[in-house]
């Protein structure tokens, strides 16, 4: 039987020996030399990770996943419309809600606190960059103009001015680029778009409803296009 390997008692710590240049465990030294150094530490097999790894693993995963489903539609989610926009329709629902639990008394209060709000908020009635979808587009009745209809969200619309009155005011220019950009375009098709309010007396903007609660409830309001792109 050979004698273990030599052990140095200044330098190896207690329960430990020197085997081949690497301390190891005393006991785990075959007591023949013949027989090489012990076997390496047992390891996790090949392609299997700490349950842990796979945890973080898996959240990362879905962390980039989520982050690309936002940026591909992020556009036209209601939290990152522009702030205007979402201004102008916190001012529409506050009103709504209003109107909701009050009395015809409430559709005036109502109606002139939107005013107040939507007009310190937009400078003469203008926006730009706004984003919403097609409710109808087509032709005036016996004219080539334009006319647009577009839902910002449900119950609230932006649409061209009438042509009953006899005055195509508003409406969109044939030699246009807003026409150009319509003319390929269909209802549900979402738009990027800018223009201005058309006002009413001393309101920087006019909704068209015939009668008062459905302007507060399910506004039209009047607008003028001056630029419109495919979001």
């Amino acid at each position: 039987m050979s004698e273990p390997p030599w052990e140095d008692p200044h330098g190896v710590p207690a329960g430990y020996l020197l085997w081949n240049g690497e301390l190891v465990p005393r006991g785990s030294v075959p007591t023949d030399l013949s027989s090489g150094p012990p076997p390496p530490p047992p390891t996790a097999p090949p392609g299997r990770l700490d349950p842990r790894r796979r945890r973080l693993g898996a959240v990362l995963v879905v962390g980039v996943l989520v982050g690309i489903l936002i940026a591909m539609t992020g556009r036209a989610a209601p939290g990152r419309l522009p702030a205007q926009e979402q201004g102008f329709l916190d001012a529409v629902h506050q009103a709504q809600e209003d109107v909701a639990k009050g009395n015809d008394l409430t559709v005036v209060t109502a109606r002139t606190e939107r005013e107040l709000r939507i007009c310190h908020l937009l400078a003469r009635g203008r926006v730009h960059d706004w984003t919403g979808s097609i409710q109808s587009v087509g032709t005036s009745l016996g004219s080539d103009r334009g006319n647009l209809s577009v839902t910002l969200v449900d119950g609230v619309d932006l649409r061209t001015p009438s042509s009953l009155f006899g005055t195509s005011d508003g409406q969109i220019d044939p030699s246009s680029e807003p026409y150009a950009a319509l003319a390929r375009l269909h209802p549900g098709d979402r738009i990027r778009f800018s223009g201005v309010f058309v006002p009413s007396g001393r309101s920087c903007l006019t909704a068209s409803n015939l009668f008062a609660r459905n302007a507060m409830m399910t506004p039209d309001f009047v607008f003028e296009f001056t630029e419109v792109q495919d979001d």
